[in-house]
């Protein structure tokens, strides 16, 4: 589901919805969040076994969904391109994309792009992964999508794996800590669809540099206000010490989830070719996994030893992080898929990126020529 789910949605969308469908699709990770936190909080009073078993059985309720529907889902053009079912796919591009007109200039410019830029794409050879790497282009690509595979797993959201720590180290019990999930769901959730409501013409490119730039600065007020309290005698602790350090955290959420939530699955699958997504995608979730691992495993040890300023170490990391985004990263907003082969195949992508885009038409309204 992580590599195929957002190739899918990407695939599929009209180019002026791309941002926001495929970024929604991601913010369907809240959807899940919202009722698992609910659950937990109203199984949390049960003493016994059933207080994890209800949890862990709710979730059988979305795959069953899935399996259910994924057989009524028509295929991706692209795909379809790449297999030879030419009219199948312009067929897909007329219904979906041209509300029923096949001279739609949506439709023409698309379909004059997928005939230049999708040709024998079928992938034959799935144990070949080089074109990842072989060319200039690829290996641009490649290190964009590993930038959001890792950094989008690395830049202090794994922190929310250890929240019973972070809000427990700052006086709040376990019941006020299951009601502070929650509430950390809800306002996460409305970052997130602000995001996903400016993704079609949001810069990536700031977006990653300033909102990764905000996450360690919230983080740092975070770090000092939870290192104020630990160092505070027992009988004189300030409430309004930890409360300000979970106000920091959850304002770090909301922004993660404006500048991340939607791009961590729409920007990999932008930047991938047609012929190379599932296998770029099958890299991300290998990067996704690999620091996953590292949050879940190294994280309890980090805060066991060295407790708040295991969030300075994010606050550095993130700093890191915007130099990064701001040196390298490639726009993507405005230009379809196809169009972004001339990008990434320039001498300097960054530069080629940041320039605006043409399309020219002819008199009769057809696409004569579209071009970065």
């Amino acid at each position: 589901m992580v590599s195929s789910a957002p190739t899918y949605c990407v695939e599929i969308c009209p180019p002026q919805w791309r941002g926001r469908m495929t970024g929604f699709y991601n913010c369907g990770w809240f959807g899940g969040s919202i009722p698992a936190a609910a659950i937990t909080l109203g199984c949390s009073k049960i003493e016994s076994d059933l207080s994890w078993r209800l949890p862990l059985i709710f979730q059988a309720a979305a795959p069953f969904v899935v399996v259910l529907s994924v057989c009524f889902l028509p295929e991706s053009p692209r795909w379809l391109m790449a297999a030879g079912r030419e009219d199948e796919a312009r067929a897909f591009l007329v219904r979906f994309h041209g509300a029923g007109d096949p001279h739609d200039p949506v439709v023409e410019l698309e379909w004059a792009e997928f005939k230049e830029a999708i040709v024998d794409g079928a992938d034959k050879r799935w144990w070949d992964y080089s074109e990842l790497f072989n060319t200039p282009s690829a290996r641009w690509r490649s290190l964009m999508v590993l930038f959001m595979g890792v950094f989008g797993q690395f830049s202090g959201n794994g922190l929310g794996y250890f929240i019973t720590e972070i809000y427990g180290a700052v006086g709040y019990d376990d019941y006020q800590i299951f009601c502070l999930n929650l509430a950390n769901s809800f306002t996460s959730a409305i970052g997130a669809g602000c995001g996903v409501a400016v993704a079609d013409s949001m810069p990536r490119r700031k977006v990653l540099v300033w909102g990764t730039l905000a996450c360690a600065m919230l983080l740092a007020g975070n770090g000092i206000l939870s290192a104020m309290w630990a160092h505070l005698p027992a009988d004189r602790k300030d409430l309004n010490v930890g409360r300000g350090a979970v106000a920091f955290f959850f304002l770090f959420n909301i922004t993660f989830g404006f500048s991340y939530t939607p791009l961590q699955a729409l920007y990999p699958v932008e930047v991938l070719k047609t012929t190379t997504r599932a296998k770029g995608m099958a890299m991300y979730s290998i990067a996704v996994g690999a620091i996953s691992f590292v949050n879940l495993y190294a994280g309890p040890i980090a805060l066991e030893r060295i407790k708040y300023n295991y969030v300075f170490i994010f606050v550095a990391w993130d700093l890191i992080e915007a130099a990064l985004w701001y040196f390298l990263c490639v726009e993507t907003v405005g230009r379809t898929l196809e169009e972004l082969e001339d990008i990434f195949s320039a001498d300097d992508p960054v530069a080629a990126s940041k320039r605006p885009g043409r399309v020219a038409f002819r008199r009769d309204g057809t696409v004569a020529l579209a071009e970065a």
